[in-house]
C-alpha cells in the first residue's frame, strides 16, 4: 500500500529522471493525486511507546533535545523526557466503542406502566340494538426475579376502570427474544380481580357486585437505557370477569355474569 513517505519518493524519482519537462509535469501531477487520495483514506496518527510499556497515541507537536510534546485526543498535552522514550512511530488509531449493552444475567426486576383498555360494549333496547367503543384506564406493577437473562417472572398489582373499578393480583411471566439494548419480547398474566364498586342497596332490589378470574397475553419492546433502566411498551389482549347479583323481595336473587374482552396499550418504566 502507498503511504505518504513513498508517493514523495516517488515524486522526487519523476524530478531527477531523464524524461522531458512536460512528462516531468505530468508525472508529479499524478504523484499529487495519488498523494491526496492515500491521504483521504489513511488517517494515521503519532505513537509514543515508554520503556515500562506505556503508550501514547496523538499528535507531537515538538520535539526537543530533552523531551517531546504530544497531544492526546482526549485534548491533553504531555510532555515526555526522552530518557523514558523506547520508541516513536505513526500507525493507524484504534477505535473503540464507547457503550456496549449487557443485560444482567439475573436478579430483581420491576415494571411500572399506563394503560389504556379498549373494547366494545353492547347496548340492547326494546327497539335496536347498538354497540360502541369503549376507552378505560389501567395502573399496574410488577416485581419479580429475571432468570437466564431473558426470562422474567413475578407478580403484580393493578387498577383497571371500565365501567366498574378493579382491584387486579395477578402472576406475570416475561421472556425477551434477544439480548440486545432494545429488544422484543411475550408477556402473560393471570390472576383474579376483586370489584371495589360498592353494593347497591333499595327498598325494591339490591345489587352485590364481585370479581372473578382475568387473564392476558401479549407482546412488546425493551428500550434499555444505557446505564439502567428501560421504557417498555406493550399491547395485550386481556380477558376479564366480574358478576353482579340482583336480589328482589319477591322473586329472588339473579346473578349475572359479564365477560370483558379487551386490548391493552401500556407504556412503562422498567427497572
Amino acid at each position: 500500500m502507498l503511504d505518504n513517505k513513498n508517493v514523495r519518493i516517488a515524486a522526487r524519482s519523476c524530478q531527477i529522471s531523464g524524461v522531458a519537462s512536460a512528462g516531468n509535469t505530468a508525472c508529479f501531477l499524478f504523484m499529487l493525486l495519488i498523494s491526496q487520495v492515500v491521504s483521504a483514506q489513511t488517517i494515521l496518527q503519532d505513537v509514543v511507546k515508554l520503556n515500562d510499556g506505556s503508550i501514547y497515541r496523538g499528535l507531537i507537536t515538538e520535539r526537543g533535545a530533552d523531551a517531546i510534546k504530544i497531544d492526546t485526543e482526549g485534548g491533553n498535552l504531555f510532555v515526555i523526557p526522552n530518557a523514558e522514550i523506547e520508541s516513536t512511530y505513526v500507525a493507524r488509531p484504534k477505535h473503540f466503542k464507547t457503550y456496549q449493552f449487557h443485560q444482567k444475567s439475573s436478579g430483581y426486576f420491576s415494571v411500572t406502566s399506563l394503560g389504556v383498555p379498549i373494547g366494545t360494549q353492547q347496548e340492547d333496547f326494546f327497539y335496536y340494538n347498538t354497540e360502541k367503543v369503549v376507552a378505560g384506564f389501567t395502573a399496574q406493577t410488577v416485581h419479580g426475579y429475571r432468570f437466564l437473562d431473558r426470562l422474567l417472572a413475578g407478580a403484580g398489582c393493578g387498577i383497571e376502570i371500565v365501567e366498574d373499578p378493579m382491584l387486579q393480583l395477578f402472576a406475570d411471566a416475561r421472556y425477551e427474544l434477544l439480548k440486545l439494548q432494545y429488544t422484543p419480547y411475550v408477556v402473560a398474566d393471570a390472576g383474579y380481580g376483586i370489584n371495589l364498586r360498592s353494593d347497591v342497596s333499595a327498598t325494591w332490589q339490591t345489587s352485590e357486585f364481585g370479581g372473578g378470574v382475568m387473564w392476558g397475553i401479549g407482546a412488546g419492546m425493551r428500550f434499555n437505557f444505557i446505564q439502567a433502566g428501560a421504557i417498555v411498551f406493550d399491547a395485550q389482549y386481556r380477558v376479564s370477569r366480574r358478576t353482579e347479583e340482583v336480589t328482589y323481595p319477591e322473586t329472588g336473587a339473579f346473578v349475572n355474569q359479564y365477560t370483558l374482552r379487551r386490548i391493552v396499550l401500556k407504556l412503562g418504566l422498567a427497572f
